[in-house]
């Protein structure tokens, strides 16, 4: 049986099953999120405006207080 591959949170790769039931793809962790929003050029303040949310919520998301599963994918992609 083939085994999976996966980045860890140092970015190497590990392999191994993964966790059963957890997605393995189409994640978005908060530090993909930061990274893809400062390469779009925007601001935290910016970015919360254009999606409608608070700048807080926005912080939350960047920092893994608050879950990613809370905005909405098509808001994503306007980035």
């Amino acid at each position: 049986m083939a085994s999976r591959q996966k980045v860890s949170k140092c970015g190497t790769l590990t392999t191994g099953p993964g966790s059963p039931g957890r997605a393995r793809e189409g994640v978005v962790t908060g530090h993909l999120f930061k990274v893809t929003r400062e390469r779009a050029g925007l601001t935290q303040q910016s970015l919360a405006e254009a999606i409608a949310v608070d700048v807080t919520t926005v912080q939350g998301w960047e920092s893994g207080r608050r879950s990613l599963t809370a905005i909405p994918s098509a808001q994503f992609r306007q980035m």
